[in-house]
């Protein structure tokens, strides 16, 4: 269990500001689960974040990435375009991912090195015009950082790994997905909706 915290820790120190481009955010186990960490800039080397050869699905905001098994972007890579990855069975990277970075807009990539698009990854940085509020958090579902295990607990369960956050704002319950613990409250836009 230490030893997860001080990967999240170690990894927690890639994230710029919110309003980074890129973000690539990596999870243990499949359908995103277990201990999420992200990324929003290259990584030659994830076993200095004791990540390496442990992520089984991802999410992918902003750009496309390159995923590759070996250090310094070498062996079998893969281009994910943004969007949610469940598994990282089909692309042969599943517990195989050693570095990872974000390519320049436009740049050119050899069709069959894309990974297969899943799933639409919806954006949750906040916009320059929007407002932002403050919604109290009523319930945790956390996920502990053992693979596959989870356990139902309040907002402290939660800071052992990500996990499904449930808030209420303006009368109505919201449910969310996060990989990072969400404190008492969550930022939200005037529609409800989460902002990181």
């Amino acid at each position: 269990m230490h030893a997860s915290l001080e990967a999240a820790t170690a990894l927690a120190t890639l994230a710029l500001a919110t309003g980074a481009l890129a973000q690539m955010t990596l999870y243990e186990s499949a359908d995103y689960q277990g201990l999420a960490v992200t990324a929003t800039q290259q990584v030659a080397d994830l076993g200095r974040t004791r990540f390496n050869d442990r992520t089984s699905s991802a999410t992918v905001i902003g750009t496309a990435w390159e995923a590759c098994e070996n250090t310094d972007f070498g062996g079998r890579c893969r281009v994910l375009l943004p969007g949610r990855y469940p598994s990282l069975q089909a692309m042969g990277l599943n517990d195989r991912l050693t570095s990872l970075r974000p390519l320049a807009h436009g740049a050119r990539i050899d069709v069959q090195r894309h990974a297969p698009p899943v799933e639409a990854a919806r954006d949750s940085r906040p916009l320059a015009s929007e407002r932002l509020h403050l919604a109290d958090v009523t319930a945790v579902h956390a996920v502990v950082a053992k693979p596959g295990q989870r356990r139902s607990g309040d907002t402290a369960a939660a800071h052992q790994g990500s996990g499904d956050v449930s808030y209420r704002f303006r009368g109505q319950l919201h449910q969310v997905q996060m990989s990072t613990p969400p404190g008492r409250t969550v930022s939200v836009n005037d529609r409800g909706e989460p902002r990181v």
